[in-house]
């Protein structure tokens, strides 16, 4: 059970490595805000849980 535990964990670490960033040079002083981060964690959900489908999707193009 825990090697599942781990793997599950280094598939969420994988895709917030890969997506979990706001845009490049996009970032401001207020950027670093519980309220902002809460923001970007929420917008970037998607993507970082469904990390396979969209790495896919953009090298595919």
């Amino acid at each position: 059970m825990a090697s599942v535990a781990i793997l599950l964990m280094m598939y969420v670490a994988v895709g917030a490595a890969l997506f979990a960033q706001p845009q490049p040079g996009a970032a401001e002083p207020g950027d670093f805000t519980p309220r902002r981060q809460g923001e970007i964690f929420r917008d970037s959900l998607p993507a970082v849980l469904l990390w396979p489908l969209f790495l896919w999707r953009r090298l595919g193009k």
